[in-house]
């Protein structure tokens, strides 16, 4: 039976919403305290750390009466709400937004000459005024000033609504796939157990009744406590979690072939990888430390350095992912033709009463939300048929990431070597664009960057904690979409405010989103200033890595056991384990080891301490990080600073 989810917990999860999508963007786009990006991580650090808060008022509710008591079902609300709309607002989502939108105004000279991409602008995508562009970059105003309010309102419009329209469709292909993923192949979701665990207790006194769990949260609020001391007195010794890159301890060649090779020890990481399936762990470190030879065998034969048009990294990235989603697809083909013959109401089976949505409704809102993406596309100025390619492939490699979410759940999830942009342009090559779609794909940069937030992954986790806890599948459909609207409309106003007001072109800010927003308009000038063939060399790489994910995954299906998988090959390929592969690898040796001498009992007796080093690293970092707001500290990194 399905527990009902209280309207005033609906209320209080959209008031926690606000006020944690606020503070996280003047975290990272201002204040900077924490020396990294909350919503970077696959886990929102601070939505742990609401959680715990909540277990901590359920703890004094006992004394007031069972009402006053958060039930699991609405724990799991306030924590979706919080974590969806953070991650709507966060890194590589909205923030991105207004500097890759004003950039070219403020900053095209003859050098560069991107006012030749000017008449490429349409009003309605981003302000021209001079003033309002001079305020954004000077600062020293608001967002609220009627001039302003008045150049943004159509632009805000224009871009919150494709982004609504991205996650709708997401939406609509989660509800079409929900069963095959939780119900038949039962995807472990490792994510998802640390706030599983944390709602299945109910309140702090249960939570810390583990004392591998206790023991877990406490070496990371020493050391993290310790490495923030470091950063006020730096006579106090402190501990390297964070990227160090051992290239340092090798700069001659060939070891150089390996930049960057880094290392990091973050404990939200190793307990996260504790958590993830064994083979994927193997898998993952083994395809990386192959990838990295390969790289500097082809600088010891002088093929080309690393980073260079050898090893064609991106190139590989796109076959990967081209052979993921085939070898998905095959595997679900049957159902999916169960589920779109019971959407046309031709069948009965399967049932889609509890689904978030019935699967007609999917459906029809994928087929009519497609269009609208293509058609915002070709209204801006890009070519009809370009269109379609482009959010074809966006839409099909966001599912290959969802389910690299949901059964893989690396601590980090950073897609930087798949680009739809970049694809297109390699294999159709840039010459085939014109000036309308090279500017269309500067703007277009700052959704499908890294994908470190991923929209599509937090809603059928929400999907799968609703089932866990009782909560009827529908209401979360209203849920995750109050949550996406606030995380889209607070996020870009709280952007937006903090640009006009500390200034874009100033100290005042971190400058991280200005950096993408100069990236993008780079690669764009290099296609206008070089435009480029297609290339068969590329096409050749991409080729040979789609036919290796085949090969993986036949492999794995003809003999029992094989310890690789696919999508381990299409995370060694990604950004994310440039920064993780060393947690994978030691993780990978310890959790092999317990499972081997001990056995399942003694591994899940290990994963409460596991489980609290995630908990203890995400509260010591935000008790820090609203400790640095509230006296006006920086520099106090609690995992030290990065090493490149």
């Amino acid at each position: 039976m399905h527990q009902p989810i209280r309207f005033r917990i609906i209320v209080l999860g959209a008031m926690l919403a606000v006020a944690h999508t606020v503070w996280v963007v003047y975290e990272e786009t201002v204040w900077g305290h924490l020396g990294t990006s909350i919503t970077a991580a696959s886990l929102v650090s601070s939505a742990i750390a609401v959680l715990v808060a909540m277990l901590a008022w359920n703890t004094l509710a006992a004394r007031l009466g069972p009402n006053w008591r958060l039930r699991p079902g609405e724990l799991m609300v306030l924590f979706t709400m919080v974590t969806v709309a953070a991650i709507m607002a966060g890194f590589d989502l909205i923030q991105n937004l207004p500097p890759i939108l004003m950039l070219p105004f403020r900053h095209a000279n003859e050098a560069n000459r991107w006012d030749r991409m000017f008449p490429f602008i349409k009003s309605w995508l981003a302000p021209h005024d001079d003033a309002v562009v001079k305020a954004f970059f000077m600062g020293g105003t608001t967002v609220f000033e009627p001039q302003t309010l008045r150049a943004w309102l159509v632009p805000m419009a224009a871009w919150s609504g494709l982004l609504l329209v991205i996650a709708y469709s997401m939406l609509c292909m989660n509800t079409l796939m929900r069963r095959r993923w939780v119900e038949e192949e039962r995807l472990p979701f490792p994510l998802l157990q640390v706030p599983m665990l944390m709602v299945r207790e109910g309140d702090i006194r249960g939570l810390f009744r583990s004392r591998m769990l206790a023991l877990g949260v406490a070496i990371p609020a020493v050391v993290e406590s310790l490495n923030v001391i470091h950063g006020i007195y730096p006579s106090v010794p402190g501990v390297q979690l964070n990227v160090y890159n051992l290239v340092r301890l090798m700069p001659t060649p060939p070891w150089n072939a390996l930049n960057p090779l880094f290392m990091s020890w973050a404990p939200m990481g190793i307990g996260l990888a504790f958590l993830m399936p064994l083979d994927l762990l193997f898998s993952c470190w083994v395809f990386y430390l192959l990838r990295k030879a390969f790289e500097m065998e082809w600088v010891v034969f002088g093929w080309g350095a690393g980073g260079g048009a050898f090893p064609y990294i991106r190139e590989v990235t796109y076959g990967a992912f081209a052979g993921a989603f085939v070898i998905l697809l095959r595997g679900s083909h049957r159902y999916l033709a169960r589920v779109i013959r019971r959407a046309l109401g031709l069948a009965r089976e399967p049932d889609d009463t509890q689904e978030p949505m019935s699967y007609r409704a999917a459906l029809v809102g994928l087929i009519v939300s497609a269009p609208l993406l293509v058609g915002f596309a070709i209204a801006a100025g890009m070519t009809p048929s370009l269109a379609v390619v482009y959010f074809t492939i966006y839409l099909l490699a966001t599912v290959v990431m969802t389910r690299i979410y949901a059964q893989v759940g690396t601590s980090l999830l950073e897609f930087y070597f798949f680009n739809t942009e970049a694809a297109i342009a390699t294999f159709a090559g840039s010459k085939s664009l014109s000036m309308a779609d090279k500017t269309l794909f500067a703007q277009f940069f700052w959704f499908n960057r890294c994908y470190r937030q991923h929209p599509m992954g937090h809603q059928i986790e929400a999907m799968r904690f609703a089932g866990l806890t009782r909560v009827g599948l529908r209401p979360i459909t209203l849920i995750l979409a109050v949550a996406t609207i606030i995380g889209v409309i607070v996020g870009l106003m709280t952007t937006l405010n903090i640009y006009y007001s500390h200034g874009a072109g100033t100290a005042k800010v971190l400058g991280w989103q200005m950096g993408v927003a100069w990236e993008t308009y780079g690669r764009a000038s290099a296609w206008m200033d070089a435009p480029q063939s297609p290339q068969p060399s590329a096409l050749t790489a991409a080729g040979i890595s789609f036919v290796l994910a085949l090969g993986i995954a036949g492999l794995r299906n003809a003999f029992l056991g094989f310890p690789l998988h696919p999508l381990g090959y299409v995370l060694a390929v990604s950004y994310a384990m440039e920064y993780i592969w060393s947690i994978f690898l030691v993780v990978w040796m310890v959790k092999a080891l317990i499972v081997r001498y001990g056995g399942l009992r003694a591994y899940w007796r290990a994963v409460p301490f596991f489980v609290g080093l995630v908990i203890g690293d995400a509260c010591t970092v935000i008790f820090w990080g609203l400790a640095a707001t509230a006296l006006g500290l920086r520099n106090i990194s609690p995992y030290l600073h990065h090493m490149w």
